[in-house]
């Protein structure tokens, strides 16, 4: 039953309310390697949207290059120093 607890919290952060309910009503308690495969996929899930948004705001900033902090004069700056 504690597998199901890890599971309701990742199906509603990815707003799939009506599977958490259809969970509720199967017979899959007695099964855990099932629940564990599903909270290994929906992590995974979450974490794979986690990127994508991150990658899709950086698209529409619209940053005109990488810059690394090695790049910087500052960088440079202490390198000459040491």
């Amino acid at each position: 039953m504690q597998l199901i607890n890890q599971v309701k919290p990742l199906l509603n952060q990815l707003g799939l309310h009506g599977i958490g309910l259809g969970l509720s009503n199967t017979n899959l308690h007695d099964n855990p390697g099932f629940y564990e495969l599903l909270v290994d996929l929906l992590t995974k899930e979450v974490e794979y949207k986690k990127s994508r948004s991150l990658s899709y705001r950086l698209k529409i900033a619209k940053f005109p290059q990488v810059k690394l902090l090695s790049d910087t004069q500052a960088a440079k700056l202490v390198a000459t120093i040491d």
